[in-house]
């Protein structure tokens, strides 16, 4: 398992962080072509998930404004520009009950695509339906506004 850290001191480094590490995932999905590449954040509630996926999709140039899908679950978002034909997913899993819900929104099938990008938010609360090949991503606040941030390739 390949680890990497890094602290930001603000939201907008955060979204830089997020826009440089995606560029790196999907440049190894084209190389691949085995499916989604599923990126999970784990963290306490404020602690830079949202912000992160923020930065991936601006990074992306997904239109529109991206926040948790908190009551949706899920919002799936076309690829623009040199990523047109992919699909950024951002599932949030605060609110389920059962893995079983995210496993009816078409987890297999978004996961067996590699036209697919999977965020999960509060992938904790779905671990029995994880693959083992993902990338894990911790947050952690260390002061008003910094995050200690933590990625680690499963591979």
């Amino acid at each position: 398992m390949k680890e990497r850290e890094i602290v930001t001191n603000s939201a907008k480094e955060t979204q830089e962080a997020a826009a440089d590490f995606v560029r790196g995932v999907l440049a190894d999905a084209r190389a691949a072509e085995d499916g989604a590449r599923l990126i999970c954040l784990w963290g306490d509630l404020g602690s830079g998930k949202t912000t992160f996926t923020q930065g991936v999709a601006e990074a992306l140039k997904v239109k529109g404004m991206v926040n948790s899908p908190t009551f949706l679950i899920m919002k799936k978002y076309p690829l623009l520009g040199e990523f047109k034909g992919m699909n950024l997913y951002h599932f949030d899993c605060y609110r389920i009950r059962s893995a079983e819900e995210i496993d009816d929104l078409g987890w297999r099938e978004i996961l067996a695509d590699e036209h697919n990008l999977v965020v999960v938010e509060w992938p904790e609360l779905i671990a029995e339906i994880l693959p083992e090949k993902r990338i894990d991503i911790e947050f952690e606040t260390v002061a008003e506004d910094a995050r200690r941030i933590v990625f680690k390739d499963r591979e």
